[in-house]
């Protein structure tokens, strides 16, 4: 009886400062939400770098089958390594400059609204597995890592300027499209470079900082 009326005394100074006494699912609930800001990119920034330069020696063109096997190996399902391709011009060590100005200069508002709208679509499909990260399958972690291939290409075709006679609908189902537009230089640099490290910031943060796949 005692602990009864201590506990409703509990819940009714809560409610007086705002807050709620939540299940453990809840709060785990609540804690499953990312938003990055300027400090936290500047605080990461040199490992972010180091991570994608060390993907430079891996990613390109002239070991594309072994990179798509291996990525299949990885459990990279048909759509998530059509869109690989579309890095090797970022990754091409003959555009080194661009590629290390881009990911050094990331930072600016714009880059955080575009890594904040990726991560939240993300997060949504992190939620629809309603487990802890830390319970996490394989195949849930194969199907996350799926996920964010698809959400980060959206993000890219969306962003770029396209010419004429591409549809942007069609680019978003079939990112082998996108590939000759991208090494025919057919997307503007400076449209295709500051995405590209975008999209490698929300890729960095999933993978090296969350964690929820290797």
């Amino acid at each position: 009886m005692k602990n009864n009326i201590v506990l409703r005394k509990l819940i009714l100074i809560l409610a007086c400062l705002g807050l709620s006494i939540c299940s453990p699912q809840l709060i785990a609930k609540s804690k499953q939400s990312i938003e990055i800001t300027q400090a936290m990119i500047k605080q990461h920034k040199q490992a972010y770098i180091e991570s994608v330069v060390a993907k430079q020696s891996d990613i390109n063109c002239w070991f594309h089958d072994w990179i798509m096997q291996g990525a299949a190996d990885r459990g990279y399902d048909e759509f998530s390594c059509k869109c690989i391709p579309i890095s090797y011009r970022f990754f091409d060590e003959d555009n080194d400059e661009l590629m290390r100005y881009e990911i050094d200069a990331i930072g600016s508002n714009a880059d955080v609204k575009y890594i904040n709208e990726a991560l939240a679509k993300f997060m949504e499909c992190v939620k629809e597995k309603k487990v802890e990260k830390n319970k996490l399958r394989k195949k849930d972690k194969d199907e996350l890592k799926n996920n964010l291939s698809e959400i980060l290409h959206i993000k890219h075709v969306e962003s770029l300027t396209l010419p004429g006679d591409a549809n942007k609908q069609d680019l978003k189902k079939h990112p082998d499209k996108l590939v000759p537009l991208v090494d025919d230089r057919k997307i503007d640099k400076d449209e295709y470079y500051p995405t590209m490290a975008r999209n490698m910031f929300v890729a960095y943060w999933v993978e090296k900082v969350e964690k929820y796949y290797e």
